[in-house]
C-alpha cells in the first residue's frame, strides 16, 4: 500500500541553441491516487 501525497513535478527545458537559456518551465501537479499499477509475477 502507497500513501502518497499530491506533488508537483518541474521541468525546465532550455534553449537548444543557447544551453544557458530557458526556453519554458512546466509545472504539472501529480495526483498519485490516478496512477493504475500492474504488477506481474512468475512463481511457476
Amino acid at each position: 500500500m502507497n500513501l502518497w501525497d499530491d506533488f508537483t513535478q518541474r521541468r525546465t527545458v532550455f534553449d537548444s541553441r543557447n544551453p544557458r537559456t530557458v526556453a519554458f518551465v512546466e509545472d504539472r501537479t501529480i495526483d498519485p491516487r490516478t496512477f493504475v499499477s500492474l504488477r506481474v509475477r512468475k512463481t511457476f
